[in-house]
């Protein structure tokens, strides 16, 4: 009987546990992620490719970058930066996401996701996971990202939202047979107690494109201080934009894009594309 994340997380686990694994009843009513629409576990395929670091380690820059700025976007849009935890296989990626993290415009300066390796991650856990994968390269070589126990651990410690980049390609061929029934699980094709019935909501949890969606029902923007120190209010649906990197996210500023229809008080156009 697990009491610790959304059923919708430990559905991934069964690999590892089989039907014995059970949910605790209130895990079901625990709160979505703000910004995330009802998606509240996403595997983010990538082709970036992988690097090495002075020290050996390997690293993936590009992944590294959007780690971040996805932090970000969940920090703006209401999830305390303390209740995100950044997991990696490797203390270069490790290292170079924290460098991403205190560059960042919205973080510099503020509290920030905790970074961790998964091996000094075992026993703790938080409200919201990312995962680097990091691995991408010719060789078809996985690394560590093949260890069961260690997968393990990286999928077992969110209680809320767990957000995974890598390329599942690689995993496919060399991730060993963990990975192989998880992505089955994450394509909605694992076994009928894992299958999700989403019905207008997506039932597949895997892709090129990760759905963001516009916090839109928050009442206000920031204050306007270019024009009378006004507020004005959003006047649209939720909006679902597709993200395929971290420069998609970078002018956003947490919402759609779209542009306010407002009229601000003063009668100046709301200048502020939507966000929280």
């Amino acid at each position: 009987m697990q009491r610790r994340m959304r059923p919708e997380i430990s559905r991934l686990l069964y690999p590892v546990y089989g039907p014995e694994l059970e949910n605790f009843e209130k895990e079901d009513r625990r709160l979505p992620i703000p910004g995330m629409g009802s998606l509240n576990t996403w595997f983010v395929h990538h082709e970036f490719r992988e690097s090495k670091v002075a020290q050996r380690s390997t690293l993936n820059v590009e992944e590294g970058a959007w780690i971040a700025e996805f932090a970000a976007y969940l920090v703006i849009n209401g999830t305390p930066a303390e209740d995100i935890s950044i997991l990696t296989f490797y203390n270069g990626q490790r290292r170079h996401i924290i460098k991403c993290l205190r560059s960042h415009p919205v973080l510099c300066g503020k509290p920030q996701p905790g970074v961790f390796t998964v091996d000094s991650y075992q026993g703790e856990e938080n409200e919201v996971i990312l995962l680097s994968l990091v691995r991408n390269n010719d060789r078809k070589n996985a690394g560590f990202t093949s260890n069961p126990n260690r997968v393990n651990v990286a999928l077992s410690r969110a209680r809320r939202g767990l957000y995974v980049f890598g390329n599942m390609s690689l995993l496919w061929h060399a991730g060993g047979d963990l990975w192989w029934e998880v992505l089955k699980i994450l394509d909605n094709e694992g076994p009928e107690s894992t299958r999700l019935r989403g019905g207008a909501i997506a039932e597949v949890r895997a892709g090129t494109n990760l759905p963001i969606v516009c916090g839109c029902g928050v009442p206000t923007h920031e204050t306007d201080r270019q024009a009378c120190h006004q507020l004005c209010d959003k006047d649209h649906e939720p909006e679902t934009t597709f993200i395929r990197s971290a420069a998609d996210l970078v002018d956003l500023n947490g919402g759609c894009g779209k542009k306010c229809p407002r009229l601000l008080p003063c009668g100046h156009d709301c200048p502020y594309k939507c966000h929280p």
